[in-house]
């Protein structure tokens, strides 16, 4: 699986509705959460995975500014970590986030807790309430049919494995 992380330049230039396309049409056609699941069944969500899976915020984390300790801490925990243990980058990308907390933190629940058929409806009432555009989001749908990835998951501790 090929993802396309954008730059932090482009991540900067999103608007609320540019960052809203990007993350709900990146989730629509990964169609699989992103997670680990141990020997024990315990699940932890990632923000990307070795298979080259990304969740809502994995998929604006610039590839310049992922790295793995990132893993294991909450959107809450990830902004204060970037702005004060990271280069400026770092910093101006946690200021971004806060300032769409409100459209991100979402995103992130739909991704963790919901499976990814209930994705559709959920981003589609996610926007609603925002007052944002679904279109591409219904187009992802579109194209999401007509490339029917092999395997949709359809629990959220599924691992696509």
């Amino acid at each position: 699986m090929m993802n396309h992380y954008p730059t932090l330049a482009a991540v900067l230039a999103m608007d609320a509705q540019a960052l809203f396309d990007h993350i709900a049409c990146h989730l629509i056609m990964q169609g699989c959460a992103c997670r680990h699941v141990s020997r024990d069944g315990d699940v932890t969500c990632l923000y990307r995975d070795a298979q080259g899976r990304a969740c809502a915020i994995g998929a604006v984390l610039p590839n310049e500014l992922y790295c793995a300790v990132l893993e294991g801490r909450s959107l809450a925990n990830l902004i204060p970590f970037l702005r004060y243990t990271g280069p400026q980058a770092a910093r101006m990308l946690a200021q971004f986030m806060e300032r769409h907390l409100g459209l991100l933190a979402p995103l992130q629940g739909i991704h963790d807790t919901h499976p990814p058929s209930q994705w559709p409806d959920e981003l589609s009432r996610h926007a609603r309430r925002l007052g944002l555009d679904t279109a591409a989001l219904q187009a992802a749908l579109i194209l999401r049919e007509a490339h029917r990835p092999s395997r949709v998951c359809e629990e959220p501790a599924d691992a696509c494995a």
